[in-house]
């Protein structure tokens, strides 16, 4: 079952390229031992782990359906809590420790998600994978 992103990823697509203007600007820098302080980035970090978790188990089982239902939802859960409440974070003036724990965040997520995606959506997952490259390859 693949996806259209058309339709079901269109969301994800619009919050990342409103973001893109803001992450052009940065590049990713890891931090090996940064605490997450922010309880947004440690829900998003857990619900990533979570639909981890649960993909491999729905695919395990050959219920393709209820992995893509998971899939779908995290999408929700990024686009309209995590982005939409980081917003502020993401757009503050100067490149404090909250706004860079705020992109790495996103960044991970970001870079994990598409491989959980890539069954269900792999013309967009392969997208969102290769604009993420342009920020680890500068």
């Amino acid at each position: 079952m693949i996806l259209s992103h058309e339709v079901n990823f269109e969301p994800l697509r619009q919050s990342l390229y409103g973001e893109k203007v803001s992450l052009s600007k940065y590049e990713i820098v890891k931090l090996p031992n940064c605490q997450i302080t922010n309880d947004l980035d440690k829900w998003i970090l857990a619900s990533l782990h979570e639909l981890g978790l649960e993909v491999e188990e729905e695919m395990n089982k050959y219920y393709l359906d209820s992995a893509t239902k998971l899939v779908l939802g995290f999408v929700d859960k990024l686009t309209n809590w995590y982005i939409r409440r980081s917003r502020r974070r993401f757009w503050a003036s100067g490149m404090g420790q909250d706004k860079i724990s705020g992109y790495n965040t996103f960044f991970e997520v970001l870079s994990t998600f598409v491989k959980i995606a890539a069954p269900f959506a792999p013309f967009i997952s392969e997208r969102i994978y290769l604009q993420l490259q342009e920020f680890t390859n500068k």
